[in-house]
């Protein structure tokens, strides 16, 4: 499920290094509607949180010192990580090297 999510991160930041998009209403997240959909004993129901860590006009590098203490405490199975325009004045080779640590500590999280 994380190779999954890690391929929707790295696609949204890729697709906001190019131009803008506009996604398939149709496929959009089809895996992840799929299992969330699926019933006992495939799937046993569960509650599901949304816990937003976000602080408004905070940049990548400031979210990437939090996002140990602070979203990968709450050990979770999806991450959106959204920081494009308020990553402008920093570049987007820091940019992209920040939420790619953010990503890797993700992944290694035990």
């Amino acid at each position: 499920m994380k190779n999954l999510l890690l391929f929707f991160i790295i696609s949204f930041f890729s697709l906001f290094c190019l131009k803008a998009q506009v996604a398939d209403k149709t496929t959009y997240l089809s895996d992840i509607k799929q299992e969330l959909q699926k019933t006992w004993p495939e799937n046993p129901y569960s509650v599901v949180n949304c816990i937003t860590t976000a602080i408004g006009g905070k940049n990548s590098e400031q979210g990437c010192a939090r996002f140990n203490g602070e979203v990968l405490v709450h050990r979770p199975y999806v991450v959106f990580i959204d920081y494009a325009l308020n990553d402008r004045g920093m570049g987007l080779e820091k940019g992209h090297r920040v939420v790619c640590d953010m990503i890797a500590q993700w992944l290694l999280e035990p």
